[in-house]
């Protein structure tokens, strides 16, 4: 079966190994499965879709750089350096406004084991 064009409704995204809690240090991905109105795989070309992070709580917008890969049969993969703890969602549509099923995604970051940091003082 031919994809129509990309319904960006009909596209859908996986936290892979339904996780959504991660340790802040670490990298997160997101899975975005681009899809036709009939819920076919879209794969003639990715999508540019826009991502966003808020805080969950208040809704402020969290600057993060995406590193975007492209698999196979039409999956994006949006992967993220966590620096900030706390609760957050990740918002993924197009730039007329529309998102995409299921979004937003909510994730939470909690804190990473200490790092002890040696100073040298210079005298």
């Amino acid at each position: 079966t031919c994809a129509g064009p990309i319904s960006i409704k009909s596209c859908t995204a996986v936290w892979p190994g339904s996780v959504n809690t991660f340790v802040a240090g670490n990298v997160a991905t997101l899975k975005i499965f681009q899809k036709d109105s009939s819920g076919n795989a879209y794969s003639s070309m990715p999508f540019n879709f826009l991502v966003k992070v808020t805080t969950r709580a208040s809704g402020v917008n969290v600057p993060l750089k995406f590193s975007v890969s492209v698999e196979a049969n039409g999956v994006q993969k949006f992967s993220f350096n966590l620096t900030l703890v706390g609760e957050f969602n990740i918002y993924v549509g197009n730039a007329l406004g529309e998102q995409i099923s299921g979004s937003p995604f909510f994730f939470k970051v909690i804190p990473g084991k200490p790092t002890m940091l040696l100073l040298i003082s210079q005298e």
